[in-house]
């Protein structure tokens, strides 16, 4: 498989994944409020679904760069700024299992979506 096609479909995986996460997120807070933050509040859900807004419009922007054949590099690299931010926000704020669970879903993915922008930077996407 040529290094163009798997850069392809590493920007529809990082674009579809985070679409539907922000998706999610944004109609349907009260889980991921409670299990990923730690409580189900109104403060909470407001923030999870500022978070979701913010991953639908990147994984939105993602898909429609890669149906215009343009390039996907600043979408990834927003994804992986995102889940940086999470990451550390989550280890600032969080103790316990929560800052756990943020560690592991936001630094894994910003690892795979480095992978995918260091694919895709290769590839001169």
């Amino acid at each position: 498989m040529s290094i163009e096609r798997v850069a392809l479909w590493s920007a529809v995986a990082v674009g579809v994944t985070r679409a539907a996460t922000g998706l999610w997120f944004a109609a349907a807070p009260r889980r991921p409020s409670s299990t990923w933050v730690g409580r189900d509040d109104p403060s909470t859900r407001t923030l999870v679904r500022g978070i979701g807004g913010r991953d639908l419009a990147i994984g939105a922007g993602t898909l429609a760069a890669v149906a215009r054949g343009s390039s996907v590099v600043p979408w990834i690299a927003a994804s992986v700024a995102a889940d940086l931010t999470d990451a550390a926000a989550g280890a600032a704020s969080l103790s316990g299992e929560h800052r756990t669970k943020t560690l592991a879903y936001a630094g894994g993915f910003a690892a795979l979506g480095a992978g995918a922008l260091a694919v895709a930077v290769a590839a001169g996407s």
